[in-house]
């Protein structure tokens, strides 16, 4: 079993006043590309995929959208969620 194990994405975070969506839409790229040519098994997230508890719109749609590819491919995907990135109650 290939395992691609990853973590702290902190997707929607900006730096300073600047966005990184670029980087994260680059990462993200290179994830499943990554993850195609050594044919991964399985993917652990081990925290933070968001950076906030509510993360602007184009994190969510690009972690969707990821997601959706890896069940086409039969990857496995296996999240922790960290306390920070938890949405308010």
């Amino acid at each position: 079993m290939r395992i691609l194990h990853t973590s702290d994405w902190h997707l929607g975070q900006n730096f300073y006043s600047k966005s990184r969506e670029a980087e994260h839409q680059a990462f993200l790229d290179w994830l499943l590309e990554t993850a195609q040519t050594h044919q991964v098994d399985a993917i652990i997230v081990a925290g933070d995929v968001f950076d906030t508890g509510s993360p602007p719109s184009y994190a969510a749609r690009y972690t969707t959208v990821l997601l959706s590819i890896y069940s086409k491919l039969a990857v496995i995907w296996w999240y922790w969620q960290e306390t920070m990135t938890r949405s308010p109650r």
